[in-house]
């Protein structure tokens, strides 16, 4: 069902084992609906990918693919960050930012934090407690060969395996932007452009992971499906994550709860009507 309706998943395998436990995922759901003419929405499902395969800490600092050139504007949501890093060699891309990092995330996190910016410090707790965990992770990253230190930027493009002058270009060339305070290329937010100037330097190595298949079938307001002609089809309902067209091109969740939160309120909804009627 997944190479069928949503092939990018045959690039990354199944979804992550924590978010859908094989063997319980089976679509059985839909196929129950679509046996007595239910319809599916449109083709192809839309995704859950975020930026984890590798190291889970990447901030909004400067990524470059595997030939040391910066593709995207970092500071864009999960979704975003997977299906630009997917398009580049390998599928896979380094986020890049010098020894002031900690400063330069606690900075920014007033304007804005990203998932895997600020997922790991206590609810509610001072800002500066924001690098302390990847402070202890960033070592760990370099042991497991999936990230980089090096004194110099020549040094870092050997780690990584790219060309010295191409990654030195891009690192004068964002450096120039920062110190202009203008993303000319990408349109980052000024306030999360910062240089990459003081040594040691560093390389994390960021991937996208699937974690889940969004995508359901059709129905109305009154979650009632519709059969291929649009029409109600009588007795036969569906809610949470069943339902159809909740998602385009990602899950968005900057939206809190809009699948647990789906599932438990429009449930709740439809059962009083039922048992109204």
């Amino acid at each position: 069902m997944c190479e069928a309706y949503a092939p990018i998943c045959a690039e990354y395998g199944q979804p992550r084992s924590q978010y859908t436990p094989a063997g319980v995922n089976t679509g059985d759901g839909h196929k129950m609906g679509m046996w007595v003419g239910a319809q599916l929405q449109d083709l192809p499902f839309p995704t859950m990918m975020h930026p984890q395969a590798f190291c889970w800490f990447h901030g909004p600092f400067l990524f470059v693919n595997d030939n040391g050139e910066r593709f995207m504007c970092e500071d864009t949501w999960v979704q975003g960050k997977s299906l630009a890093i997917n398009k580049q060699p390998n599928g896979e891309a380094w986020s890049v930012f010098d020894a002031n990092w900690p400063t330069d995330l606690v900075n920014g996190l007033p304007y804005g934090g990203g998932m895997l910016w600020d997922s790991f410090r206590p609810y509610g707790s001072d800002l500066e407690l924001a690098p302390e965990y990847f402070k202890t992770q960033i070592p760990l990253y370099i042991e497991q060969g999936m990230a980089y230190e090096a004194d110099t930027i020549e040094e870092l493009a050997d780690k990584i395996g790219c060309d010295a002058a191409t990654l030195t270009a891009t690192v004068d060339r964002y450096n120039g932007m920062c110190e202009a305070g203008e993303d000319t290329d990408y349109y980052k937010k000024p306030v999360f452009l910062t240089p990459v100037k003081q040594g040691p330097f560093y390389a994390l190595k960021v991937g996208p992971a699937l974690l889940a298949v969004c995508g359901g079938l059709k129905c109305n307001n009154d979650f009632q499906c519709l059969d291929e002609n649009g029409e109600v089809i009588e007795g036969l309902y569906v809610l949470g994550n069943i339902m159809g067209d909740i998602t385009a091109v990602d899950y968005p969740i900057n939206v809190a709860g809009n699948s647990h939160g789906r599932c438990i309120t429009f449930g709740y909804l439809l059962g009083h009507e039922l048992a109204e009627a």
